[in-house]
């Protein structure tokens, strides 16, 4: 582990933390960030520094940090941009190891806000302290219960603890995901966001997530790389590592080229060479960023599939024959089931059903369930595939299917997805 790791991993997994322009108010920054660190239960010492105030939420409060003792692991600043200076600075003096600025109105906003960002860098590289931001949402770390970030979604939201590494530019995506693992019953080792990168970037969370043993799958949301032979360096040792890495570009067009400007003064660069050297690297490209955590949890769960062949099966011919070619398209190969499992396939389906993709829809009630089921357990078992996807339309036993599906596809090994068509006939099903 590098000494930058090791700094990082004290910052993500504090054991003290300082809250400057702490509040009481949760209509305010400062106020929203307290509140959050007490109503998840965060067990290391906090430490709310304000001028005036003497006591916030039941806690002491210190004018300055360097008045409260012993160093903190991490501050995160809540104020106005122009007294963020002198707030670091005496971060700094008092010890701080790092600090998250989630103020706006810096390098985004041109060339004034660009050489504000780099007083705050030097201010934190002059006491060793790493940056993360300024304009980021903070971060989670459920290991800890610890929420630092002023982020409405942690209002409302538990945090949902896992083994989902995401590092993000965008706060306001973290704070999506979050409430979409909540959803899908996975979470996260730690949530980060990175704002405009002054000091702490993409690349130093992903090199910390290779390394955190609680992480098995890294997601991220990026919209501009500092340095991109250091991140297909990592890729390949997270590839070594076992830890695959999904992530969503931003920046294809030219106006998403402009907006990542404007947004966390990322250059985006030319999405054709990125897309080139991810596949290159193993780095699995996604265009929905909910489409990361589905992906990442599949990926924990089963692990990568052996091969990239896929049987598709559904009750439905349509459902059936339009996920074929999606498979197809997306570059995949349809598995050539073996003799055995067709044979024993046409003790179940009607002649001509054998193939894949595999329809298993129009069968008699009272076996219909059984044979569907007996049909995937079938193709799971078939060393010709690598994975199976079941893609499932609204039809009759809907939640029955589904629930045994999924029962046999968590008992089992092979990798497994089910594909739910969107309406109100799937909703009970998708829990």
């Amino acid at each position: 582990m590098t000494s930058a790791v090791s700094t990082l991993r004290a910052i993500l997994n504090p054991r003290s933390v300082a809250v400057v322009g702490a509040s009481s108010d949760p209509a305010k920054f400062g106020g929203r960030v307290m509140h959050f660190l007490l109503k998840h239960g965060y067990r290391g010492r906090i430490v709310p520094v304000h001028p005036a105030a003497t006591e916030i939420l039941g806690l002491p409060a210190t004018a300055n940090l360097c008045a409260a003792g012993d160093p903190v692991d991490v501050c995160i600043l809540a104020l106005p941009a122009g007294h963020l200076p002198a707030a670091l600075e005496d971060c700094g003096r008092a010890g701080a190891r790092g600090a998250v600025v989630i103020t706006a109105d810096f390098a985004e906003t041109g060339a004034d806000g660009a050489t504000r960002q780099d007083e705050l860098l030097q201010i934190a590289r002059r006491h060793n302290m790493r940056l993360i931001g300024p304009n980021c949402l903070g971060y989670i770390n459920p290991q800890l219960q610890l929420a630092l970030t002023s982020s409405v979604a942690l209002a409302t939201e538990p945090m949902p603890r896992g083994a989902i590494g995401l590092a993000s530019q965008s706060g306001s995506l973290m704070a999506s995901l979050i409430s979409h693992a909540q959803d899908l019953g996975t979470g996260f080792s730690v949530a980060a966001t990175v704002g405009n990168q002054a000091d702490v970037d993409l690349c130093d969370l992903v090199e910390y997530f290779i390394d955190d043993d609680g992480t098995r799958a890294i997601c991220l949301y990026v919209e501009g790389l500092k340095d991109g032979a250091r991140f297909l360096e990592l890729a390949q040792r997270a590839r070594v590592a076992g830890k695959p890495i999904l992530a969503v570009k931003a920046g294809r067009s030219a106006a998403g080229r402009q907006i990542t400007q404007s947004h966390t003064a990322s250059l985006a660069g030319s999405y054709a060479v990125w897309e080139a050297a991810c596949r290159d690297h193993a780095v699995c490209l996604l265009d929905d960023p909910e489409a990361l955590i589905y992906c990442a949890d599949f990926l924990i769960r089963f692990g990568a599939p052996a091969k990239s062949t896929v049987a598709v099966m559904s009750p439905s011919g349509g459902t059936v024959a339009v996920t074929g070619d999606r498979v197809v398209s997306a570059g995949l190969a349809l598995a050539e089931p073996g003799e055995t499992t067709r044979r024993e396939l046409l003790k179940l389906l009607p002649p001509g059903r054998t193939i894949n993709p595999l329809d298993v829809g129009g069968l008699p009630r009272a076996s219909g369930l059984d044979s569907a089921l007996t049909a995937y357990e079938l193709l799971a078992r078939d060393p010709a595939v690598g994975a199976v996807l079941i893609a499932v339309a609204t039809t009759p036993q809907l939640e029955d299917k589904v629930r045994r599906w999924g029962a046999a596809a968590l008992a089992g090994k092979k990798p497994t997805a089910i594909l739910l068509t969107p309406g109100r006939g799937s909703a009970g099903s998708q829990s």
